[in-house]
């Protein structure tokens, strides 16, 4: 069935792309974390900035 093999070749696709996306996870993991901090971080100093002006 053409239909089913579609079907297959999606799921492969998405499993590839979510291993894809772990790894790029466990290894930015250390990144992503202190890129999230520093975001935090930002967004603090600019939400109090906008509220004591």
């Amino acid at each position: 069935m053409p239909g089913d093999a579609m079907k297959s070749s999606l799921k492969d696709y998405s499993w590839t792309l979510q291993k894809r996306s772990l790894a790029l996870l466990r290894g930015n993991s250390l990144m992503s974390l202190k890129g999230l901090s520093a975001l935090l971080f930002l967004h603090d100093i600019s939400a109090v900035g906008t509220s004591t002006m």
